[in-house]
């Protein structure tokens, strides 16, 4: 039973779900409620919307376990869920299949509750692009990468979608308080490039043993480093939109979250990314980066207090 909750990185999924909760009951349900604007999700749906994506990332891990066992023999040996006194292959795809399932007909449920049928069919296009990351695109340079932080922008992106006509009344009335959710919605994707990237180069031995062609082998170490500063460097452009929203407020604690709480930390990171050079370096790195990324959460949930 432990391997059955261990697959599915209950961390990681509590955290998504604890984020689009906390960004409908703190953000989506006060402001449309302030301006008068009507939401489309109410209620229960709420609840079961969050749980759908919930399911899609915790399939998502167990198939990417599938898939990525023999690279993980070599890149983190004591964190594999799948194999002897563990999931057995079949064990672990009845799970994914389960849940996939379960997750299927909720969001069918959710489009045809809430009248937009059309709905529907972001469920089994994400299902499909997390699976062909595993089978396929997490072996290839960059498309892998590009597809887990489409992901990880899709956990607040999709509340911004579903709730679209809103969000475009909202923007008319308060430009400041949708810049900072573009914000956030940027950095999910940024911070998650940057970390995919450090993590393909600190997994780049057991990548090449299992015959991967990820961004490292393929172009090298040296100019990997170089792209992820890059994306290091766009992620530090997009904390504009924090400013901007900041600006809007007079609070002195505003600036202050933003500041210490993710541009400090994003300078630091990319001083460690600039100077790394060993597997260690990069592990630490990768650790640092989720950091930021969970802290990230806890300054958007600031600046909705302060306002």
């Amino acid at each position: 039973m432990p391997h059955f909750i261990s697959i599915i990185r209950p961390a990681n999924v509590l955290l998504i779900a604890a984020s689009q909760l906390i960004i409908y009951h703190k953000y989506i349900i006060p402001y449309f409620k302030g301006y008068s604007i009507s939401r489309v999700l109410q209620g229960v749906d709420v609840f079961l919307f969050v749980l759908v994506t919930s399911l899609i990332a915790a399939g998502s891990y167990i198939i990417n376990d599938i898939k990525d066992y023999p690279s993980d023999v070599v890149n983190k040996p004591s964190k594999i869920y799948i194999g002897k006194d563990k999931l057995s292959p079949r064990a672990a795809l009845i799970y994914y299949w389960v849940l996939t399932s379960l997750g299927a007909i909720l969001a069918a449920y959710i489009a045809l509750h809430i009248r937009k049928p059309y709905l529907f069919v972001i469920y089994p296009v994400a299902v499909a692009l997390l699976y062909l990351y595993s089978h396929l695109w997490k072996r290839r340079p960059l498309s892998g990468n590009i597809v887990v932080a489409t992901f990880c922008a899709f956990v607040p992106g999709i509340i911004w979608y579903a709730e679209s006509e809103g969000m475009a009344l909202l923007s008319t009335v308060k430009p400041s308080i949708v810049s900072l959710y573009m914000g956030y919605i940027l950095f999910g994707f940024l911070a998650t490039m940057v970390r995919e990237i450090v993590k393909d180069i600190e997994d780049l031995n057991g990548d090449q043993e299992a015959g991967y062609l990820t961004l490292p082998i393929t172009v090298g170490e040296a100019r990997a480093k170089k792209i992820a500063l890059i994306f290091a460097g766009l992620l530090l452009m997009s904390y504009s939109l924090w400013i901007y929203a900041a600006a809007d407020m007079t609070s002195v604690i505003v600036w202050l979250l933003v500041s210490v709480g993710i541009v400090l930390p994003t300078l630091y990171i990319v001083l460690r990314l600039y100077w790394a050079k060993a597997k260690a370096d990069y592990s630490h790195l990768s650790r640092l980066i989720k950091y930021l990324m969970a802290m990230s959460l806890f300054v958007f949930v600031g600046i909705l207090l302060c306002i």
